[in-house]
């Protein structure tokens, strides 16, 4: 394991938190961040999954985004130890939503789901 990677992970993570929920969704569904066409259809969905992630237990408060303004922090709080987890899981939902993949693909994004639900769930 590269140690300068992990320390610089340590020492930034607070700024991954920062990082606006909307934004880096359309980052990781490859939308250029310029492109605002999708941005209510992606609210839409990812206002979704943090519907689930009450109902499962990983947050206990009603939340939403409404724009590229709202960041992790501001859902996340004191659960920064969920991020990457919430984050991995907002986007696999989004996707299937938003992109579906291949058949083939769709199984192990729903698998990866479950398991998130399960494990978030559990750490609440």
């Amino acid at each position: 394991m590269n140690t300068r990677l992990d320390l610089r992970m340590i020492l930034n993570y607070g700024d991954y938190m920062e990082e606006s929920i909307l934004t880096t969704i359309k980052n990781m569904l490859e939308i250029d961040l310029d492109d605002d066409c999708f941005d209510e259809e992606l609210v839409t969905y990812i206002n979704t999954c943090f519907i689930t992630l009450k109902q499962v237990g990983a947050i206990d408060y009603d939340f939403y985004v409404t724009d590229k303004t709202t960041s992790w922090s501001d859902l996340l709080k004191d659960k920064a130890s969920s991020f990457q987890s919430v984050k991995t899981y907002v986007y696999a939902r989004v996707k299937i939503l938003f992109d579906p993949p291949s058949s083939s693909t769709l199984s192990s994004y729903e698998n990866l789901i479950r398991e998130l639900e399960f494990r978030l769930g559990m750490e609440n």
